[in-house]
């Protein structure tokens, strides 16, 4: 509202917000193992959230140590890639929380090892250079 910033302010939205997103999917993996993907929701829920809980911690290490620039995402009409969560609502309504987590239960772990990767890069780039 003041539009103020601070560094502890900057780490602190961003950890509220991972942990909200790692909850919601843990959530939706305990709340949908009645379903079609039965046991398997609960560890695709799992998955979903540690992965994302990596990403979170991986991306922040990279930009303490390289600045912001490091971890720009890719973007798509105005939207990054974490904007998905903005269709949480509809997926909802829509029936549609099983195949989402399903995507989500591979999805996230494929692109936690994508940001490792590129955090080794990023090691790699800064020791040579």
């Amino acid at each position: 509202m003041t539009g103020r910033t601070s560094e502890f302010g900057h780490y602190y939205d961003l950890a509220v917000g991972g942990a909200v997103l790692v909850a919601v999917l843990l959530g939706i993996g305990i709340g949908t193992q009645d379903g079609v993907l039965g046991t398997w929701s609960p560890v695709l829920g799992t998955a979903a959230g540690l992965a994302t809980a990596a990403i979170f911690l991986l991306r922040t290490q990279m930009e303490r140590h390289a600045g912001k620039a490091a971890t720009r995402q890719p973007q798509w009409l105005g939207f990054e890639l974490e904007d998905v969560m903005y269709l949480l609502g509809p997926i909802t309504w829509l029936g549609l929380l099983e195949p989402f987590l399903f995507l989500a239960g591979i999805g996230a772990p494929l692109f936690a090892l994508f940001v490792l990767r590129e955090r080794g890069r990023l090691v790699v780039g800064r020791r040579s250079g």
